[in-house]
């Protein structure tokens, strides 16, 4: 049960183990004197001394010139020498590099073939010169082909872990200093830079950073998962639904942004709009016309808010109902009779059949998807339609706290947010007019034209047949003469006066359909914007849909500014604060040591050896956590980031921002072995990395938020982690755009990291670093809704119940209230979540709403993030 999940409860290894080092080494000594003859032999001497004291014994077979001891040109040593003592080696002052390899291992014979290299740094700088040795070492071997593991532990940045081909590691052993890549800048040029070459032939070889595809240009605009079904000329036709970016948000009334899209792909239909976000529907083809309009910015599929159930847990002997104070009301007959309570969805599966049990026989459902269609017709539900829908369960604890209150359903598609707009619109009794409504009602003209365009041929046709008395009836006799003979004159006229005559009916019941049909659609059609209209008496509205990723998370996005922006002044909005803690990161970007990664500057779970990785863990509906992800699991990482943007930068016309000035780049890793059994913890595999420019999801002229993502398809369980790697601006300008120092202005950048389950019966969350601020996700982060998180049975936040600030905003407190979720009857369908307890705290509001619902929760006296309680003694008497 997620009750007893506790998220860094997960054993995790303090460091990046590995299998034992050999017991004894294979070595190869390069040393340097430097002394003229007497003295040279006198200090080779001790050198040898100090080998022989150190544990080193020379192999037998190697040929000892006899002048070894006084010719410089002589610099090799090799032997055998324990692997705990191989190190001391270096402690001799002429000693300038080993290379160490197992005992009785050789490197490959062909020359070509990657062998594992560990390449032991120089150290005792100072910090930031020990930061430069490593990208100055990769430098100078870069000619070598050597290629570099990801993600390993740098020890401090003495380390070099990567593949180099069997014929360049005697180069190694040279003084790097004077290849002709080498920087010469201190530290590289201040001391023999590698001083341990470890060669394991005996160990996979890690993998290096795989190469990107290329994007071509007309699809830099398309997110990756639209660019894999772009690859896909079978598919190029298939119509579907995209998201499409504008470059400016349109104003109220703007409809401009319509002709734009539609005369760049013909056919496209418009849904909604939130925002500089189109919802289309078109062909997948037509997705790099659009991309080659300078409005648009970015296109990709639709981002689905997916709301939760988890398996709700037995709680013996304990009421929420007597928990909340709601009981005592019920006592006292304040049951809710008369509120209006609208419940919003995506999935009321099975709520017709429960329509006069638990739910009142007076609930109604008012379906947002049918404005979509051209009959008005509702969209399948989500599922094989076993089971309760989500918002079914919001109802149901509506109605355990408030048995008597009026239910209306209002089911809107968890893909398209700008019909939770709608909604909210109406329901504050402001114009809830879409682009949906408006093809409808277009739709609508044309087929009445097109029936009343047929109805004068059809009118004509009519008369013309009955003109002539035909019997239908004889049709079967005259077919049958004919299969034996010819027919006579009059015979064949009469069959074909019967063959118009059926002509005639068949054409005159298909306008007798479509007529039908058309009036069904306009009765749906006026029906629905009736249902609309109703809303504007709904008293209290609960939500369950989130949007935590595609959208900006800051409190800034489209939906969110409309809550801020229009507060409700007759009804209580409640909405899910979202099943996603755990789930989320959000900080200063950091990058220390400079090496183009960032490091989490969160406090760690547990004690890790890398700040620049973030394990990824699994939390099973049901069961207990573990590391290690299992295959079929899909999620999706985003990483989203405001940038601070100069207004006056760029040329009239041009759009200097479209691209970002942080170059941040996601990076996924398999861990092969996180025991270190057979190959060192710290062997990555990159999985996935992200590719191309990232969306721009809101742009102003002093600011933009841009959203970088990348899908993990799990096909070998196991673990994994996410690396961020780029660099934070120096400027609000670009490096292109010339301006003098003292005119820049610099800004803090802050991403914040998502993970969303996409498919698998469980949650993906962040193991190793998480936080509580950036768990939100819209519109959950605004002001002026009450966000509800879940509650156990001990009033404590439920451990997938999110909290904490939104992105960014760290004075806003939020959930504004904590609600029991644990509240429905024990049966085979029960549920909970933080859905299941937003409906709860909207049923205690139904039986607590006074005359007015402005500071419902303050005259409950209920504190910021506290239970919702009825105190004792309320209501007063007076």
């Amino acid at each position: 049960m997620f009750s007893q999940l506790l998220l860094f409860a997960v054993a995790a290894p303090v460091g990046p183990l590995a299998p034992p080092p050999p017991a004894i080494y294979d070595v190869q000594i390069r040393y340097q004197i430097n002394a003229f003859r007497n003295e040279h032999i006198a200090q080779y001497f001790d050198m040898t001394r100090y080998f022989k004291d150190a544990g080193f014994v020379r192999d037998p077979d190697e040929v000892v010139p006899d002048d070894e001891p006084e010719d410089p040109r002589y610099d090799r040593m090799t032997g055998r020498i324990a692997a705990d003592k191989a190190r001391l080696l270096l402690s001799e002052r002429h000693v300038r590099v080993l290379e160490l390899l197992p005992k009785g291992v050789k490197p490959p014979a062909e020359a070509d073939k990657l062998v594992r290299v560990n390449l032991e740094l120089a150290s005792g700088f100072a910090p930031d010169r020990q930061r430069l040795l490593p990208r100055q070492v990769r430098e100078a071997i870069a000619d070598l082909k050597f290629r570099e593991a990801v993600g390993y532990d740098t020890r401090g940045d003495t380390r070099l872990l990567g593949a180099i081909p069997a014929g360049q590691i005697d180069a190694l052993l040279s003084d790097v200093r004077q290849r002709p890549g080498a920087p010469k800048l201190a530290p590289l040029q201040s001391a023999w830079p590698i001083r341990v070459v470890e060669v394991r032939p005996d160990l996979p070889t890690p993998s290096g950073r795989p190469k990107p595809p290329a994007i071509p240009k007309e699809q830099e605009k398309i997110a990756p998962e639209l660019r894999e079904l772009l690859a896909d000329a079978g598919k190029a036709a298939t119509p579907t639904r995209l998201e499409v970016i504008l470059a400016r948000a349109p104003t109220d009334g703007d409809l401009a942004y319509v002709s734009v899209l539609t005369l760049a792909a013909p056919g496209l239909v418009v849904e909604g709009q939130l925002g500089p976000l189109v919802t289309v529907r078109t062909t997948i083809g037509q997705a790099k016309d659009l991309a080659a309009l300078a409005e648009v910015t970015y296109l990709r599929l639709p981002r689905a808010a997916r709301p939760r159930l988890e398996t709700a847990e037995s709680v013996e002997g304990w009421d929420p109902l007597r928990a909340s104070g709601a009981a005592r009301l019920q006592v006292l007959n304040h049951k809710g009779r008369g509120t209006r309570v609208a419940v919003i969805d995506g999935d009321f599966t099975g709520w017709r059949e429960l329509v006069g049990r638990q739910l009142p026989a007076d609930t109604r459902l008012i379906d947002l998807t049918r404005e979509r269609n051209d009959n008005l017709e509702p969209d399948a539900y989500p599922g094989d339609g076993k089971g309760l829908g989500h918002g079914v369960h919001m109802a149901l604890a509506v109605l355990r706290a408030a048995p008597e209150v009026a239910i209306t359903l209002v089911r809107i598609d968890p893909a398209a947010p700008y019909m939770l707009q709608q909604v909210a619109r109406a329901i504050n009794n402001q114009s809830a007019s879409s682009e949906s409504l408006r093809n409808r009602l277009n739709n609508l003209d044309a087929r009445r034209f097109r029936l009343d365009q047929e109805t004068a041929p059809l009118v004509a046709e009519r008369q013309q047949v009955l003109k002539n008395f035909t019997d239908v009836s004889q049709k079967p006799l005259l077919l049958k003469k004919k299969e034996k003979g010819p027919l006579s004159l009059d015979e064949e006229l009469q069959l074909q006066d019967i063959e118009k005559h059926e002509a005639y009916d068949k054409k005159q019941a298909d306008w007798n359909l479509r007529e039908r049909q058309y009036h069904e659609s306009v009765e749906r059609y006026f029906q629905l914007l009736k249902d609309l209209q109703s809303l504007k008496n709904i008293q209290i509205a609960a939500s369950g849909l989130v949007w935590n990723e595609g959208h900006p998370a800051d409190a800034s996005s489209a939906l969110t500014r409309y809550f801020d922006d229009q507060p409700f002044k007759a009804a209580l909005w409640f909405q899910s604060a979202g099943d996603s803690r755990g789930q989320a990161w959000s900080g200063l970007f950091r990058d220390v040591d400079g090496n183009g990664v960032m490091e989490f500057d969160a406090a760690p779970a547990v004690v890790v050896w890398s700040r620049e990785l973030d394990f990824l863990s699994w939390a099973p509906d049901g069961g207990k956590p573990t590391l290690d992800l299992p295959a079929g699991t899909k999620a999706r990482i985003s990483l989203q980031w405001r940038e601070a943007h100069d207004p006056n930068a760029g040329r009239p016309g041009e759009d200097p921002y479209l691209k970002p000035l942080a170059d941040l780049r996601i990076v996924l890793v398999y861990q092969p072995d996180p025991h270190g059994a057979k190959q060192p913890a710290d062997d990555l595999d990159v999985v996935a990395l992200s590719v191309g420019q990232p969306a721009r999801l809101e742009a102003t002229p002093s600011s933009a938020v841009y959203e970088q993502t990348v899908e993990l398809r799990v096909t070998k369980p196991g673990r994994y982690a996410v690396r961020i790697e780029g660099s934070a601006p120096t400027s609000t300008r670009s490096r292109e755009d010339p301006s003098i120092p003292a005119a820049r202005r610099t800004f803090e950048l802050r991403p914040r990291l998502f993970v969303e389950t996409l498919e698998g019966p469980g949650r993906v969350l962040l193991h190793d670093f998480t936080t509580e601020e950036g768990a939100l996700g819209m519109p959950a982060d605004s002001r002026n809704v009450i966000t509800v998180g879940a509650a156990d049975r001990q009033g404590r936040a439920e451990p997938y119940s999110a909290g904490g600030p939104p992105h960014d905003v760290a004075l806003l407190a939020k959930p504004d209230v904590l609600a029991y979720d644990q509240v429905e009857a024990a049966s085979k369908d029960a549920a909970q979540g933080v859905g299941v307890a937003t409906g709860f705290a909207a049923g205690v509001a139904a039986v607590t709403l006074g005359k007015s619902s402005a500071r419902w929760r303050e005259s409950l006296g209920i504190e910021p993030s506290g239970v919702v309680r009825v105190p004792d003694g309320w209501p007063a008497r007076r």
